[in-house]
């Protein structure tokens, strides 16, 4: 019989159309519900919880059976599961007979001893939709089970499964909780064939759909240009059934730069895609179980100075075993800053220095960096060829690194000068008894470094008497700016003024004699020898 139903929804009211077959068909069942599209929320605002409804050990992974064995429990002992069964056993097989569950490990054999069901009473809310899904399978014939949902002692037929030994099939539909049921009975029942073998069930689903919350953070308020910082999303499932094809796409601000598509989910690397044009970054998920949440981290790198740069991560995800229908959600705003990364600066000037004073290469010198600080501490010399011994032209170099790596050098030129002492200039004098005589004439005195120092020089001796005959002397001084001083004495010596006498002796000669008026003729001076 043909059970397919048309359901059109329009706001909250729901309207269901029965085409053909069995009217007995409850109308807020649907069996393969028609596939729309995803809803798109243009703001990014993250949804709001569910309520949850979802049974319990749905792939009776729970107790534990020997593998390659079966074994049967009191249904005290079988989480979640009841039996009307009346010795109140469930079977539970782990590969028996060589045969693969359908999910995990195990399955149950609704026949274990007689013909009997296996339920669940699950807290549900009128209004609610659930998905359901269950893997049957014949054991050693074709085997038929139907599937029952309703009020305890009120149940409405839903499916019938028949299905051969060959392989698990899977039934699946979607179910309204009606209005007032606040308890909702999920049931499979053995019809006919051998009461003690035979309908083999796994991978049961009863459940609201899968519903993906997603928290974004960045390991950090603000990441300097160039360095890295690292964004994390939690995605977790806090609907009532595990997902599938899970995916989160994440925006890539245009201020940082995405190190690589390669992100870490739960500490294991995964491959991602990255579109360079839309820069969107998206990383597969898979499946995420009920409860379950998938650690996501990817590295980033600041490109570009911002403040508050702003994404937000959007996941999309199907029901595991559904493909009809995909959900999306958002995560909240995630803020990063990118600031300035300036390297440190270096003060420190070029030195003149005199020949032979001391030198030391650190005075002065200080490094500081906008976030370090103070970083005078950590300069370090590379190069320093001065020698304050010898006249000539050197240099230092300097070399700090703050905390981000950031090296910065400077190199500064250090000149030794000549340090020599001035020059006076001044010569000894001879002078007339009574002469005038004047210390500072024709005195001078000259040095390298200050050039012209006449007007410094000072006598610091001067003993001349030209009224008397003598030798006598005068010293001067004179002191440059580094202090070099430089001290000359000359001699001056003062002889006589006397006029000189001539010797001529009176002369009677005989008319017409020879006379020499210079025979026996002299002069003499008075001179010091």
């Amino acid at each position: 019989m043909n059970k397919n139903i048309v359901k059109i929804a329009a706001g909250t009211m729901i309207a269901s159309v029965v085409l053909t077959g069995n009217t007995s068909l409850p109308y807020n069942v649907l069996k393969e519900p028609i596939a729309h599209a995803a809803t798109t929320n243009v703001h990014g605002v993250p949804k709001p919880p569910i309520e949850v409804i979802s049974l319990e050990n749905g792939s009776f992974e729970q107790p534990a059976v020997k593998y390659g064995t079966w074994e049967t429990f009191d249904q005290s002992e079988v989480p979640g599961w009841k039996t009307t069964a009346s010795d109140g056993l469930i079977e539970i097989q782990n590969h028996n007979e060589n045969r693969d569950a359908a999910d995990g490990e195990q399955y149950a054999e609704l026949n274990a001893y007689e013909a009997s069901a296996l339920y669940q009473d699950i807290p549900t809310t009128p209004g609610a939709t659930v998905r359901w899904q269950v893997e049957h399978r014949g054991r050693h014939t074709t085997d038929t089970a139907t599937v029952k949902f309703g009020a305890p002692g009120d149940l409405k037929l839903i499916d019938t499964m028949t299905t051969s030994v060959d392989a698990w099939k899977t039934y699946s539909g979607t179910y309204t909780i009606p209005a007032g049921q606040t308890t909702t009975r999920f049931q499979f029942e053995a019809v006919g064939g051998d009461p003690t073998n035979g309908n083999l069930l796994d991978n049961i689903v009863f459940s609201t759909q899968s519903f993906i919350t997603v928290a974004g953070q960045v390991n950090q308020t603000s990441v300097k240009k160039d360095k890295t910082a690292t964004y994390a999303f939690d995605a977790k499932n806090e609907g009532g059934m595990a997902s599938q094809n899970t995916t989160l796409t994440i925006p890539i601000p245009q201020e940082v730069t995405l190190d690589s598509p390669t992100a870490m989910v739960d500490g294991v690397s995964v491959t991602g895609s990255y579109d360079s044009n839309t820069r969107i970054l998206s990383i597969p998920l898979g499946s995420i179980e009920k409860d379950a949440t998938k650690h996501v981290t990817f590295d980033v790198k600041g490109a570009t100075v911002a403040n508050n740069i702003t994404t937000q991560a959007t996941v999309t995800h199907q029901d595991k075993g559904f493909t009809d229908e995909q959900y999306t959600n958002y995560s909240n705003d995630v803020t990063l800053s990118v600031i300035a990364n300036n390297a440190p600066t270096i003060e420190a000037s070029d030195q003149t220095l005199k020949k032979g004073a001391t030198f030391n290469p650190l005075t002065g010198v200080s490094a500081t960096d906008i976030e370090d600080g103070n970083l005078t501490t950590s300069v370090k010399i590379t190069e320093n060829d001065v020698d304050t011994t010898k006249e000539g032209v050197y240099h230092v170099t300097y070399s700090v690194t703050d905390s981000d790596g950031n090296v910065v050098t400077k190199r500064i030129t250090v000149t030794v000068i000549s340090n020599d002492a001035p020059t006076i200039i001044a010569e000894d004098h001879t002078l007339k008894k009574g002469g005038t005589f004047d210390p500072l004439a024709d005195v001078s005195a000259t040095d390298k470094e200050d050039g012209n120092l006449t007007k410094n020089i000072q006598i610091t001796a001067n003993d001349v008497d030209t009224s008397k005959e003598g030798t006598y002397h005068v010293t001067y001084a004179v002191t440059d700016s580094d202090n070099n001083k430089t001290t000359k004495t000359i001699t001056v010596t003062v002889t006589s003024n006397d006029a000189p006498t001539i010797i001529a002796e009176d002369h009677t000669l005989k008319k017409g004699g020879t006379f020499d008026p210079l025979a026996d003729v002299s002069a003499t001076d008075k001179r010091r020898w």
